[in-house]
């Protein structure tokens, strides 16, 4: 049967964020069971490249959009310091926030995403968190 699979998370750095698990092992295991698929999408072309040079086959580079009429933006007003860098994104310890918390930065930073638990959003600095 023909099928399509995407990947979303860069989950063996999420499996070794949390346990001792080697990210080749992981690497090896994603390959395995995405290598049946027709298409094995991904969302930007440098994961692909990541993922091809990992024995990823069958991949795809997929393109996600905004629906502008669902989307509603709130007001800006608490966006007073230009320039302004964001990170959007699923907020969790694989993602590396704290490296964007970190990053030396004279304007507003924000943070746009998904938290799974209270404990995630509490190890958020304080900053411009949207949710």
């Amino acid at each position: 049967m023909r099928f399509t699979t995407s990947y979303h998370t860069q989950f063996p750095q999420y499996l070794r964020a949390r346990f001792p698990i080697p990210l080749g092992a992981s690497y090896r295991a994603c390959a395995g069971s995405t290598a049946r698929p027709t298409r094995c999408m991904v969302s930007t072309a440098s994961i692909r490249l990541d993922l091809a040079a990992h024995g990823f086959e069958n991949l795809a580079t997929w393109r996600r959009g905004v629906d502008t009429v669902m989307f509603k933006p709130h007001p800006k007003d608490f966006l007073r310091c230009a320039p302004i860098a964001a990170y959007v994104g699923r907020v969790a310890v694989e993602k590396n926030i704290d490296a964007f918390l970190k990053m030396a930065w004279t304007g507003s930073k924000i943070i746009i995403g998904d938290v799974r638990t209270g404990a995630a959003r509490e190890a958020v600095p304080p900053c411009h968190f949207l949710g």
